[in-house]
């Protein structure tokens, strides 16, 4: 993963912030989050002709980003900009955030809905006095 100051990380873009424009440069920033155990949304700036690239990658498909740290002290307090430098796509590892979600809400109500209608059915049958 280190090789001279770079690094990579593999997981799926998360979300494509808008352009910002300053004096002398352009940055975009973006989320990664992580393929592990516990997943980690990491965030990430690309610069000026860079920028870009990312127009062509959708929110969801698998990447691997190539990127270098870049540190900073500010007021006393030290920052650490994770700055890209080449995003590959990863085949057939587009994910769709969307449905899982939809999916799941809608099943867990159903669930609930079929499994406490017979019983409750049934109790204000038995409960009702004539």
């Amino acid at each position: 993963m280190q090789n001279n100051n770079s690094y990579s990380v593999e997981g799926f873009l998360k979300e494509v912030k808008p352009t910002k424009t300053f004096d002398k440069f352009t940055v975009r920033e973006f989320v990664v989050e992580t393929k592990e155990k516990y997943p980690q949304p990491l965030a990430f700036e690309l610069y000026d002709d860079t920028k870009n690239v990312l127009e062509s990658i959708p929110v969801g498909q698998s990447v691997n980003v190539f990127f270098s740290q870049r540190g900073r002290v500010f007021n006393g307090r030290t920052f650490v900009t994770n700055r890209a430098w080449k995003i590959e796509t990863i085949a057939g590892g587009k994910v769709d955030t969307s449905t899982p979600q939809a999916a799941d809400s809608t099943a867990t109500p159903a669930k609930k809905t079929a499994a406490k209608t017979p019983a409750a059915a049934q109790p204000q049958a038995d409960e009702t006095p004539f």
